[in-house]
Parts: C-alpha cells; structure tokens; sequence
C-alpha cells in the first residue's frame, strides 16, 4: 500500500509541475526575468526556479522574435518605419 501511495504522490506532483518550466538562476538572467524572483511568477526550488510555462514561451517568442529582427537590420534587410 505504501508504494500506491508514494507512486501517486509522485504522479500528483508531476502533474503539478507540468505547467512550470525548471531554470538555473543563469537561464533566468538570460532571459531577464530574474527580477521575479520572489514573486509570484517565479518560484525557487532547490538549485534552481520554476517559471509559469505560459510566462516562459511568452518570453522566449518575443526574445526569438527580437534576435530575428536585429539581424535582419544588421543585414540590411529590413528597415524600421517612422
């Protein structure tokens, strides 16, 4: 019975878990949000922080999005208009 138990503590706590994405308090800087820390948004744990999933393919779309426009201007392949 115990292992029935542990076993479903342990699927409850995925399942908890399914909606953060695990990072280093690297990673977190990387992407500029280590501001939230202590916030709502993002949660510490152990070695690292849990951040809202949602939150994080935000962050990281826009960052993909900006990195691609900063090279195509660096290229010459796009201008900015005023």
């Amino acid at each position: 019975m115990c292992i029935v138990v542990h076993t479903l503590s342990l699927c409850d706590l995925r399942l908890v878990y399914d909606d953060y994405k695990f990072l280093t308090r690297a990673e977190l800087d990387g992407i500029g949000l280590s501001h939230l820390i202590g916030t709502d948004f993002v949660r510490a744990y152990m070695h690292g922080f849990f951040l809202d999933i949602r939150l994080y393919r935000k962050v990281r779309n826009n960052l993909s999005h900006l990195v691609l426009l900063l090279l195509a201007r660096l290229m010459g392949h796009y201008c900015f208009a005023h």
